[in-house]
């Protein structure tokens, strides 16, 4: 298992998103927080429940990335130049 922040992670949707583009999912999120007695904080759309807090442990956990991202042993020898 990875350590995580959901907030990094390609699976999650904040709860600000919910509101405005998915109402049903919504509805569920904050059904299902009411049961564990938490507030929540978003959507993990890998394991379709709520998201009540944002660091732990996740084996679904995957870093959002452009593509365009560089390790910074590259950034840097990059920045350094010839």
């Amino acid at each position: 298992m990875t350590v995580a922040d959901c907030r990094w992670c390609r699976h999650f949707i904040h709860i600000e998103a919910l509101e405005l583009y998915h109402p049903e999912l919504l509805e569920k999120a904050y059904s299902q927080a009411a049961l564990r007695g938490e507030r929540p904080l978003g959507w993990c759309r890998h394991f379709n429940r709520v998201v009540t807090y944002y660091t732990g442990k996740c084996r679904a956990y995957t870093r959002r990335t452009t593509g365009r991202q560089l390790t910074i042993t590259d950034f840097l020898e990059a920045e350094a130049g010839p």
